[in-house]
């Protein structure tokens, strides 16, 4: 019997209720050598993403908040979001020394926020919790969010688990690769005058090294979307 929509988000909310209980960075990596793994991480991933000093920046699934602080030390303003409740007490518990972070408590399929007001979305370990049909939908409103020229950084694990830990009754969707680049790929939101759409232009695609190094999976691709503009007459506006 399949699950309607708020059956499934009920289940990953379970999921993570029982593995939030535990806010180290092993518990919400659900790897027992998590401290490891980041120290190597952090700045891999850091290294791939578009220049975010003085910009505003999203970062969804935020956790314990392992990136918030670094994104808080060089941009504008972060909107740090993640549903437990656990998780976001944490985060602000190390990150509140930092004026320029807002933190959320929130599953992401109920965020709003105007249009254009940020320059860089981080989304790490996000979509494989989200059903196909709710991913298009965060897609479509991250495009909403976006500046033109703005940009998605967007990392899953695909094909198995990542961590190690036992996920026991583990509902994450590990798709592969593909299935989340024709989900990017078919997203668009029209323009403001009609006679265009917003759609995603994939800017980077590759692995993590770290978990290739450290773990040899290659389960652990990246990608870095840029919103752009298309015409009617399919040129493209950057």
């Amino acid at each position: 019997m399949s699950l309607d929509k708020n059956q499934v988000r009920s289940q990953f909310e379970k999921f993570w209720q029982h593995h939030s209980y535990d806010t180290t960075i092993q518990g919400m990596m659900l790897d027992t050598k998590a401290d490891i793994l980041a120290r190597e991480e952090q700045p891999e991933i850091m290294s791939y993403l578009p220049e975010w000093e003085k910009k505003d920046v999203l970062e969804l699934g935020a956790g314990i908040g392992r990136f918030t602080g670094l994104f808080a030390q060089k941009a504008h303003h972060v909107v740090a979001v993640d549903f437990m409740e656990s998780f976001t007490k944490r985060n602000r518990e190390i990150n509140s020394i930092y004026r320029n972070v807002e933190f959320i408590c929130s599953d992401v399929m109920h965020l709003d926020f105007p249009g254009d007001v940020f320059d860089l979305i981080f989304s790490n370990w996000l979509l494989q919790y989200l059903a196909n049909n709710e991913i298009q939908t965060i897609l479509e409103d991250m495009l909403r969010w976006m500046r033109v020229g703005g940009y998605l950084f967007c990392r899953e694990s695909c094909w198995y688990q990542a961590g190690d830990k036992k996920k026991g009754d583990d509902p994450t969707h590990y798709r592969n690769p593909k299935e989340y680049e024709d989900l990017f790929c078919s997203a668009n939101v029209l323009t403001e005058d009609g006679l265009g759409v917003y759609v995603f232009e994939v800017v980077m695609n590759k692995k993590v090294e770290t978990y290739a190094k450290l773990k040899n999976m290659g389960n652990q691709p990246i990608w870095l979307l840029k919103k752009v503009m298309h015409t009617t007459d399919s040129q493209h506006v950057t």
